[in-house]
């Protein structure tokens, strides 16, 4: 099953699996949503009815931290997976990345 993202308002929501199959097609879709919305002060990504998720999904949401970083941004996260916040945990980077647990 592949990805897709969409935009609804000023949220740009993930939908499917988050796989090392389909992760590249998403941080391009993602980066080409923000590019184009330059006047938000920030973006909000929502992981809504992901199917599957792996670790490239953590990959992606560092990538994404670094983009908004370099443009003087937030990100902020919705609806994230508990396995992907357990990875975050794990590997350190769960608050930097401005994740907490429900």
């Amino acid at each position: 099953m592949s990805a897709a993202v969409s935009q609804k308002e000023e949220v740009f929501c993930i939908q499917n699996a988050v796989t090392f199959e389909t992760v590249a097609s998403i941080q391009k879709d993602v980066i080409h949503l923000m590019h184009h919305n330059p006047h938000l002060v920030g973006y909000t990504l929502s992981f809504e009815n992901i199917s599957e998720v792996n670790s490239a999904a953590l990959g992606l949401l560092v990538e994404l931290k670094k983009y908004t970083i370099a443009r003087k941004k937030e990100i902020k996260i919705l609806n994230l997976p508990d396995r992907l916040l357990s990875l975050a945990q794990v590997c350190g980077v769960a608050d930097w990345l401005g994740l907490r647990s429900a």
